[in-house]
């Protein structure tokens, strides 16, 4: 087995066609529709045909969804957004009808510089992926709560897929 670490949204020439690939950490989530079909038309042309492709997804139980619309943090020490001591102002926009979140923070630093992040995220429903799936020219082959092969739960938080090329 040989390992290609590549950038998903312009990978490049591979090879030749692989006989698996895996995308993890719910990357697909995080990309605008466009953006998502690329990637997966880069992986098909990566793919051999009838190889598989795994990947994750967050559901719309997902934690995330559904966190407190509002709220704030400090952390004296520095920490995950600076290394420096900062305040955290933090908001949660949800898009229920199309199945989207905003994570939007500011981060005050002690010397009063001030940094926005914004982090979207796509929460799938099985029938959601799949039809984006079908669409780019895969087939779901299966369904897990994780990539760990956990069978599938309504409630799951994460949906684990094995997609096969067709």
């Amino acid at each position: 087995m040989r390992l290609i670490e590549n950038d998903r949204l312009h990978p490049g020439r591979l090879p030749d066609a692989r006989p698996a690939a895996v995308l993890i950490c719910g990357d697909l989530c995080v990309l605008n529709d466009a953006d998502r079909d690329a990637v997966l038309q880069n992986f098909r042309g990566a793919l051999r045909p009838g190889a598989y492709f795994f990947f994750d997804v967050m559901t719309p139980q997902h934690s995330e969804y559904r966190r407190p619309a509002a709220g704030w943090s400090v952390d004296v020490a520095g920490g995950f957004w600076k290394p420096s001591p900062y305040l955290a102002l933090y908001r949660h926009h949800r898009y229920p009808e199309h199945k989207t979140g905003l994570e939007q923070y500011l981060v005050i630093e002690d010397s009063g510089d001030v940094t926005e992040y914004r982090i979207w995220s796509h929460y799938y429903t099985p029938e959601a992926i799949s039809a984006v799936l079908q669409r780019q020219g895969f087939e779901v082959a299966g369904r897990y709560s994780d990539l760990a092969g956990a069978p599938c739960q309504p409630d799951s938080e994460w949906l684990g897929l094995a997609a096969r090329r067709v």
